[in-house]
């Protein structure tokens, strides 16, 4: 497996297990800044040499995305598949990264508008790391502050955490 095939690999994880990951990983010091507020944009800079030595250099925006954001990711992601599901595990991985960057990237340099255009999966690949880890980092942050309900009480389900059972369990929580 090349080096580009395996950093698209790793990176294929779902934004549920990259936030459990997270917490598993987090030090008693990081559990503690969990409340520390996280930026839904960041700025993310760009310096990358290709393989016939052209530097690419810019700053792109990452906005983590909304519903309506991750809406429109699954229906690019749909489109850009052209209705096969079985593609092979390298073109998904290319599949989700060009829709979810094509989203979530508000502001970009001329040389990165296409995406699908990029000379380097490698570079592709990082993009998406960065802003995978970002979007992490500020759902892990989020909680939902209603008081539990009483045991027993109610009839929608509630989580210990105040969330309805499917919907926590939609959110990984």
């Amino acid at each position: 497996m090349s080096q580009a095939e395996d950093l698209l690999h790793g990176l294929d994880e779902p934004v549920d297990d990259a936030l459990a990951r997270l917490d598993a990983q987090a030090s008693p010091r990081e559990q503690a800044e969990d409340d520390a507020p996280v930026q839904c944009e960041k700025v993310i800079h760009i310096k990358y040499r290709t393989g016939d030595g052209k530097v690419l250099e810019g700053t792109c925006v990452y906005t983590v995305p909304t519903v309506r954001g991750l809406h429109m990711i699954g229906l690019r992601r749909a489109e850009l598949s052209a209705g096969f599901p079985l593609l092979d595990d390298f073109t998904h991985a290319l599949v989700e990264q060009v829709a979810y960057l094509e989203v979530t990237l508000s502001r970009r340099p001329p040389w990165l508008r296409e995406l699908r255009d990029l000379p380097d999966p490698a570079l592709l690949a990082s993009l998406y790391g960065e802003a995978r880890l970002h979007e992490a980092t500020f759902r892990v942050r989020a909680r939902d502050l209603r008081p539990s309900p009483a045991a027993g009480q109610g009839s929608g389900g509630g989580g210990s955490d105040g969330v309805g059972a499917g919907v926590g369990a939609t959110l990984g929580r």
